[in-house]
């Protein structure tokens, strides 16, 4: 036999080899069922925990604006549809959820006040709520396709921070009116107190619970305990309670009744338009890479910034065609849906998942209180508010990190958020000239 050629297989070698590699074609076939139950499992979990804070967004969006708050509800389950359905397909960070968040909520409120102290009402205010999301959207998809996301890194944490604890804050008090509890004239006085009895409820539910069922995500722990509460009251109490307590029956998703004239888009003050489009395609960029950076860690993956922005930029446009809330990445649901195993399908399988709820979740509103929402969302309110920002204070080294971000709270807390946004692009400059001037030059 020549050097080098090769032996001829024995019959006993060929059948090992077949065997092994019949192994790893059922190894293969094994581990992918694997990821996909786990898949499906992180999807569901991230749902439960998106659900209520969606609904909770789009009814405190809508009634800001003077509409119902049963179609809010079914506005902040068709955003979190759209969203997680091109965040999930393109794939770009393992595990993230994405669905109607705090910061896009207020910017959206803010936006359309200024809209509306235009002369906006109605259908006008609905109208000017799509222009906004289109814009967002294609702007979105700009940064994602330039590279524009290595951009937003330069954009300094703490006009950030100040920016996202001013929403925060916007936030708990955008829900005193709901709490105010607006009584009936059947009923005593007393009962004033159970809308934010309930809320209360609703935020102790959600954060002490967890630690006696850790297996219950808290928004849902605190969603049983808040329906739970709200109902037990009902029992005693002596009359009808007002209707504008509960959501309501939330609509079907019936597009054919979704109607906008969109002749009337040429009459919409598209200044304030464009420069909320603009802050928010910047703002939810920023907030969203956040949510990728924490899932990166929570995966030992790593996102892909542009394609991500790119997706999310889609989701926000869908979102606006098809009348619902605009968002982005959720930390919160981003978290469970890991936790629970999911990775590359998690988002599309929530996805998915709103899209039936959707169908069977209309007489669900008839008997889930507003307050509950309103708790969820002083829940989420809280849980954007930076606390490092005393701390910033106290540091000689970063008091001015902290002044900036206290100065953006206050312009937004006195002037509004679109001042505090402005504040907050003049005190990034301060801070990116502080950087250069303590930067080392060599001479």
């Amino acid at each position: 036999m020549t050097q080098g050629a090769s032996r001829p297989k024995t019959a006993a070698a060929a059948r090992n080899e077949s065997g092994r590699s019949e192994d790893g074609r059922r190894g293969g076939y094994v581990g992918m069922f694997r990821t996909g139950v786990r898949d499906i499992l992180g999807g569901l979990a991230g749902t439960g925990v998106a659900l209520p804070q969606s609904m909770a967004l789009g009814v405190a969006l809508f009634v800001s604006m003077g509409l119902e708050p049963s179609a809010g509800a079914l506005a902040g389950l068709l955003g979190a549809a759209a969203l997680s359905l091109t965040s999930g397909i393109a794939g770009a960070t393992a595990g993230m959820i994405s669905a109607p968040n705090g910061p896009v909520m207020m910017l959206l409120t803010a936006g359309l006040a200024s809209v509306a102290a235009a002369g906006v009402t109605g259908d006008g205010l609905l109208l000017a709520l799509i222009a906004i999301l289109l814009l967002t959207g294609l702007l979105q998809f700009l940064l994602g396709i330039s590279g524009g996301g290595q951009l937003i890194k330069f954009i300094p944490y703490p006009a950030v921070a100040g920016l996202v604890t001013g929403i925060g804050l916007l936030m708990i008090l955008s829900q005193v009116k709901p709490l105010s509890g607006t009584v009936a004239a059947e009923l005593d006085p007393v009962w004033v107190a159970v809308p934010g009895l309930v809320a209360l409820a609703t935020i102790a539910g959600i954060k002490l619970l967890p630690r006696l069922v850790p297996a219950i995500p808290g928004i849902i722990s605190g969603l049983l305990v808040g329906i739970g509460l709200y109902h037990l009251v009902l029992l005693l109490a002596p009359g009808a309670v007002p209707e504008t307590w509960v959501v309501g029956e939330i609509p079907s998703p019936d597009l054919s009744g979704f109607h906008v004239d969109f002749s009337a888009a040429g009459s919409l003050p598209w200044n304030t338009i464009v420069v909320t489009a603009v802050t928010l395609a910047v703002l939810a960029s920023v907030d969203c890479l956040l949510t990728a950076v924490v899932a990166d860690e929570a995966t030992g993956e790593r996102h892909d910034a542009g394609r991500e922005l790119a997706a999310q930029g889609i989701g926000n446009a869908l979102a606006g065609l098809f009348g619902g809330v605009g968002g982005g990445g959720t930390k919160g649901s981003t978290l469970v849906a890991i936790k629970a195993g999911g990775r590359r399908w998690a988002a599309l399988v929530s996805s998915i998942t709103f899209l039936v709820l959707m169908l069977f979740l209309g007489p669900v509103g008839q008997i889930l209180p507003i307050s509950v929402l309103a708790g969820v969302v002083i829940f989420v309110g809280f849980g954007m508010v930076e606390w490092n920002i005393v701390h910033w204070l106290r540091q000689p080294q970063t008091r001015l990190d902290g002044t900036v971000a206290l100065l953006v709270i206050a312009t937004t807390l006195s002037f509004g958020l679109m001042d505090g946004v402005a504040v907050g692009v003049l005190g990034s400059v301060a801070l990116f000239l502080r950087r250069l001037v303590n930067a080392p030059v060599v001479h």
